[in-house]
């Protein structure tokens, strides 16, 4: 029988568990905890990761026939149990598909990684040419495509190991390594595939002279690696697992600690590559699954030397919280259970399987219905400029604005834009609802064409000022929707700059909008001529950078970060024509 320390204590916050009730506005159901049981004649089950829907786990264990061979991989529901025993000795299964229809391991008696499916039974997997051995790491849907490694010699060694992606009869394709590498014949492992089998992550060694790896995203049809990097200050990174969506992965990087040093890490383009910590108490952390869209991540803490590890569970809404005391706390019976380690997430993140130990027993284990995660804003409008095209004309250079928001939550995800318009100087008046191709504000007759008003990106185009001679202070806003709450993004404002005769934006508009009057207000007029002398004198762009207005961009008409004579003389020029 196998000892563990079962006093993991880390509590998450009432404020976290308060906004996640609050998130759907009622009392949740309290979370199911499902032991998965044990093979006939068996005495432990673990390692537990369940497909994306959520109720379909694979595990493995031991049956009455003791060894090695007696070792099956299975398949698990909620509804009926364990359904199939993967026939093969020494099966432990590592994955399963998203839609919980195959599973993909290795087998230790076979040699080989395998992947089964319900309708094709069990295939062993061809290495690379040459190679001696091969194993699995990940499947995707149908079982399309598996992803792994082969191993030339040596299991234990990693001296020209390869990454591989193998389609579902069995045909290895050679992922590579990442560009850069050095040393002695690195090598290279793919820990996880994307539902739809075209991403592939993993880790390339970075150099052999001393234990450095990268964590690596690879894409369909033909690569290369893409070399993702560390944690700041970090020497070595590998990625574990990507959404479905393809979109975030997640792994474990150093950070630059002398010891004890990985940390848990979500990564998604938009933000890099992102620290998620460690539980209180512990010094190491390993992201091990990932939900469809990158919104909630499992894994594991650790505390070293002593051992101690305790699964956890990390989302957009409640950061890294103890998974044990977490699902407690939303009033699930967690008596004589450890968690130590979790090993999947549903694509909704509601379900969370694992390792876990039972008075003592190892047993894999899952659990399902924790709440619903809101959206959560990773990249949020920015603030731009747009020209008033000439009257008559409906187009033309710098005549179309962009806001584009990058979001999370489980979807679907909804998008509804606005406008708030109001004086200039002000903080703006009533907020508008964009909801069609075309806008009019019936108070200072400012009306624009619209595109995109109910998806993650709207575009403002063919700006009409109204008759006064100023435009009004502008601001686009909104909220993204998901079945458990409504989050508001942060405003961006809309500058309105004069133009020029062609249609582009005036150089010499430099002032007289925005809140503190110090933005484009669409007018060319004393105020420009001020802010520009005024800055001019001061001659620090990063102090008050109202005078760079020439000296950069392909046509010398954009700014350069200096202020100097080109500056004055565009100015000018812009200035004495009016535009």
């Amino acid at each position: 029988m196998l000892s563990v320390d079962t006093s993991r204590r880390h509590l998450p916050s009432l404020a976290v568990v308060g906004a996640m009730l609050g998130a759907c506005g009622t009392a949740m159901a309290v979370p199911q905890l499902h032991n998965l049981g044990l093979l006939p004649g068996g005495a432990y089950s673990t390692r537990g990761v369940v497909a994306g829907n959520g109720t379909t786990v694979t595990a493995f264990g031991d049956t009455s026939n003791g060894g090695p061979s007696s070792i099956r991989s299975f398949r698990w529901t909620v509804a009926s149990g364990i359904t199939h025993v993967v026939p093969l000795g020494d099966a432990r299964g590592g994955a399963i598909g998203r839609d919980g229809f195959a599973i993909s391991g290795g087998s230790g008696l076979a040699g080989s990684g395998f992947f089964w499916s319900i309708p094709g039974g069990v295939t062993l997997l061809n290495p690379l040419g040459g190679d001696l051995t091969c194993r699995t790491l990940g499947v995707s849907n149908g079982s399309a495509f598996i992803c792994g490694s082969s191993v030339p010699g040596n299991s234990l060694s990693n001296a020209g190991r390869r990454a591989v992606r193998w389609n579902n009869a069995g045909v290895p394709t050679n992922l590579g390594i990442v560009a850069g590498a050095s040393g002695v014949n690195p090598g290279s492992e793919a820990s996880g595939i994307s539902a739809d089998g075209s991403v592939v992550v993993g880790w390339s060694e970075w150099t052999t002279a001393v234990f450095a790896r990268r964590a690596f995203r690879w894409q369909a049809p033909a690569g290369p690696m893409v070399n993702l990097g560390t944690l700041p200050g970090g020497n070595s990174s590998e990625a574990w697992a990507v959404s479905s969506d393809n979109g975030a992965i997640t792994g474990i990087s150093d950070s630059g600690a002398a010891i004890n040093r990985y940390r848990a890490f979500r990564y998604k383009p938009a933000i890099g590559m992102v620290n998620l910590g460690v539980l209180p108490g512990d010094n190491q952390s390993w992201g091990m699954a990932i939900n469809g869209n990158g919104s909630a991540i499992v894994g594991y803490s650790e505390n070293f030397p002593s051992g101690v590890t305790g699964a956890f569970y990390w989302s957009t809404a409640t950061g890294m919280v103890e998974l044990k005391t977490y699902a407690q706390s939303l009033g699930m019976n967690v008596t004589g259970w450890m968690f130590y380690s979790a090993n999947g997430v549903s694509d909704d993140g509601t379900a969370v399987s694992g390792k876990g130990f039972l008075n003592g027993h190892e047993r894999a284990f899952l659990i399902t219905g924790l709440p619903c995660i809101p959206p959560s804003v990773d990249v949020p409008p920015i603030p731009t400029t747009i020209c008033a095209p000439p009257a008559g004309s409906t187009g033309g250079p710098g005549t179309t604005a962009v806001f584009a928001v990058q979001a999370d939550g489980v979807g679907p995800l909804q998008y509804a834009w606005d406008v708030q318009i109001g004086e200039p100087g002000t903080a703006g008046g009533q907020i508008v609802p964009l909801t069609g191709p075309e806008f009019a504000d019936p108070v200072t007759g400012l009306s624009f064409s619209v595109a995109g008003w109910n998806t993650p990106e709207v575009t403002i185009s063919n700006l009409r000022p109204g008759p006064r001679p100023v435009p009004p202070r502008i601001s686009i806003g909104g909220t993204v929707i998901n079945p458990c709450n409504t989050v508001a993004l942060p405003r961006a404002e809309l500058t309105v700059q004069a133009t020029c005769g062609g249609g582009g934006c005036s150089l010499a508009d430099v002032a007289g909008g925005g809140s503190t009057g110090t933005q484009p207000d669409g007018t060319l007029d004393g105020n420009d001529f001020i802010a520009f002398i005024n800055s001019f004198a001061i001659g620090d762009a990063q102090v008050d950078g109202a005078a760079d207005v020439a000296g950069g961009g392909t046509d010398g008409l954009q700014p350069d970060g200096t202020i100097d004579g080109s500056d004055f003389i565009a100015f000018i020029n812009a200035f004495g024509v009016g535009c």
